[in-house]
């Protein structure tokens, strides 16, 4: 896998065809809304409570928990409670993330339960799968690509897009800038490949 540092983020580049099948998931699991999703909204509708937690000594941002009691099955998504809420918002759609490509129910019982908690470690292909899905839900890529085509348009100043774009959605400026990428290049490679 190749490494890649945009601002600062280093993350690995996964194959255009695990792109491509990530985001044909997401597109599913965001119930084909075509603009602005309420994440919160959309992990009740998976059956998960959503928790605000204080992760000891700041190394995490969030974590799933998904567990079997007396044949029930209950599941949370914790997120760090001093965060702002676009990065919040974005950690939700992550840690669904991984509920969508990663969670297997058969391996679930009374003795195994599902536990993943996000720290500040280097990036696995898991969590890059992760953070491409939420993108994937949170900045859908035709219409993120139909509004950044046309604020480019009519503004010309990418900081100034970049900091708009990051409004609408409703994600941290370094989500976008990577979405910028992610949609852009997939793009490039299509056309490449007619």
């Amino acid at each position: 896998m190749k490494k890649t540092n945009i601002e600062g983020m280093v993350y690995m580049c996964l194959t255009q065809e695990r792109k491509k099948e990530i985001e044909q998931k997401a597109n599913s699991f965001r119930q084909e809304a075509d603009t602005e999703i309420d994440v919160i909204l959309l992990a009740v509708s998976k059956g998960f409570m959503v928790m605000s937690a204080n992760f000891p000594e700041g190394n995490a941002d969030g974590g799933i928990i998904i567990k079997k009691e007396k044949g029930t099955i209950t599941k949370q998504i914790l997120v760090e409670d001093n965060l702002d809420s676009y990065q919040q918002r974005f950690i939700i759609a992550h840690e669904l993330g991984h509920y969508a490509l990663h969670y297997d129910q058969a391996r679930i019982s009374e003795k195994v339960t599902f536990l993943h908690m996000d720290t500040h470690e280097n990036k696995t292909e898991a969590e890059q799968e992760a953070d491409f899905f939420a993108a994937c839900v949170l900045m859908p890529a035709q219409h993120f690509r139909e509004l950044f085509e046309d604020l480019s348009s009519r503004i010309g100043d990418h900081k100034v897009i970049i900091n708009i774009l990051s409004q609408i959605f409703r994600v941290p400026i370094p989500a976008v800038m990577r979405r910028v990428s992610e949609v852009y290049l997939l793009e490039a490679k299509l056309n490449e490949q007619r």
